[in-house]
């Protein structure tokens, strides 16, 4: 799964839009972000204010916020997707 990918989850999370049930898929620190702002019943602020407190404190929290906010809202999550390693290519 690329950053990419995680980025495009976070972001729809923060917009209030599905996220596929990807959410459960993306790795640490991608997962737990999405986790703390994955409540559809709160305001976009109040998304982007929990987005903000995740990624406080993390060494890459920049970065974080530049991928998020790079990413393309508009893109399909499903179409983006990689599919999974073949066990001989590991």
């Amino acid at each position: 799964m690329t950053e990419t990918f995680a980025a495009l989850v976070i972001k729809k999370l923060i917009h209030g839009q599905s996220s596929n049930g990807y959410l459960d898929s993306l790795p640490e620190p991608w997962a737990a972000i999405g986790q703390a702002i994955g409540q559809p019943h709160q305001s976009p602020a109040q998304r982007t204010k929990a987005f903000e407190a995740a990624i406080a404190g993390l060494p890459d929290s920049e970065a974080i916020r530049a991928a998020v906010f790079a990413a393309d809202l508009g893109a399909d999550l499903d179409e983006l997707q990689l599919p999974s390693p073949q066990p001989w290519a590991l």
